[in-house]
C-alpha cells in the first residue's frame, strides 16, 4: 500500500471539479474517499505480464477479500489474469502518489454460471483478492442488501454510479483516468423495456433514469449502483452490465440486481447476509 497526503488528493480533485467536462457520460467528479468501495480491474497479459491500461472495468468491495463485479468485465481478459487496485481515485498518478493497494496476478475469478455474453443475463462475477486488503479512509467494503429485501424493487430510491468509463458519448473509445460519478433513479423494468435501447431487461435486473445526460458508457462495465437507505448507509444493489451502456443517450441504464444473487454470492464468499 503506497500513501500520499490527503490535502494533495483533495487538492487534485477541486482543481479538476472546476473543469466542465463529461465523464461516466454526463457525470461529476468524485473526492477522493467518497466511494471507498470502488475498484479498478485491469486485465494482465499472459505472456508479458504487463498489464493492459487502455482496458478497465469496475467493480465493489464487498469484503475486505471480495469484489463484485460483472461477468462481462471478467471478459476483458482472455487468460482470466487480473490486476486488482484498491482505493484508486485518479489513473494518471503514480502508484505511490495517492493511497492504493494493488492485487497483482488475480485469478481467482467466479463469474456466474449461468451468464449469457448475448442477452446479457446472469451478467455477475466474483473476484477472490485471496488476503484481505487493510480497511483506512479510502478502502472499506460496501454492504449488501439485506435478505428480507430480496424481493424488494427499490423503485423510486436515488443511486449513485461510479467508475472510470469513457467521459465523451461522441467518442466513447476515450476514457477517463479520474473516478466519476452520477446520480440516477431506480425505476421499474416494465417501464425500462418500454424504453428504446433497454431490451436486455431481465427479471434479474434493475433499470435507472438518469438526469441531464448521463449514463454508464464504455468500460463502466461492474460499476456499482449504490443506494442510502434509512440508517444512511450505503447498500450495493447493482453492477453495470457492458451490454446496456447508455453513454448519456437519455436511454435507461440496467444493472444485475445484486437481491437477485443474494445465496449465490454468500455460498461463495463464506459472507453472512444480513
Amino acid at each position: 500500500m503506497k500513501v500520499l497526503a490527503l490535502n494533495a488528493l483533495l487538492f487534485a480533485a477541486l482543481l479538476g471539479q472546476a473543469q466542465d467536462a463529461l465523464a461516466v457520460s454526463g457525470g461529476k467528479m468524485a473526492l477522493p474517499g467518497q466511494f471507498p468501495y470502488q475498484v479498478l480491474i485491469r486485465p494482465i497479459n499472459a505472456v508479458s505480464g504487463l498489464v493492459n491500461k487502455d482496458v478497465s472495468c469496475s467493480g465493489a468491495l464487498i469484503d475486505l477479500q471480495w469484489v463484485l463485479t460483472s461477468a462481462s468485465c471478467l471478459g476483458t481478459s482472455a487468460a482470466g489474469i487480473y490486476q486488482v487496485t484498491l482505493g484508486a481515485f485518479d489513473l494518471t498518478l503514480d502508484e505511490d502518489e495517492e493511497t492504493r493497494m494493488i492485487y497483482d496476478l488475480v485469478t481467482a475469478a467466479y463469474p456466474h454460471e449461468g451468464y449469457n455474453a448475448e442477452t446479457g443475463e446472469n451478467d455477475i462475477a466474483l473476484l477472490d483478492l485471496g488476503w484481505a486488503a487493510t480497511k483506512d479512509d479510502f478502502i472499506a467494503p460496501i454492504r449488501l442488501p439485506a435478505k428480507k429485501d430480496a424481493k424488494k424493487s427499490f423503485w423510486l430510491w436515488n443511486g449513485a454510479v461510479s467508475g472510470w468509463g469513457s467521459v465523451c458519448p461522441d467518442d466513447k473509445t476515450q476514457g477517463n483516468w479520474v473516478l466519476r460519478w452520477f446520480d440516477s433513479r431506480v425505476q421499474t423494468n416494465l417501464w425500462c423495456r418500454l424504453r428504446d435501447g433497454a431490451s436486455q431487461v431481465h427479471d434479474t435486473s434493475i433499470c435507472v433514469s438518469s438526469f441531464w445526460k448521463k449514463g454508464t458508457c464504455i468500460g463502466d462495465s461492474g460499476n456499482p449502483l449504490a443506494i442510502t437507505e434509512w440508517d444512511d448507509v450505503p447498500t450495493l444493489v447493482g453492477v453495470a452490465s457492458s451490454s446496456t451502456a447508455s453513454c448519456a443517450s437519455n436511454k435507461p441504464a440496467v444493472f444485475t440486481r445484486v437481491t437477485s444473487y443474494l445465496d449465490w454470492i454468500s455460498d461463495k464468499t463464506g459472507i453472512q447476509l444480513r
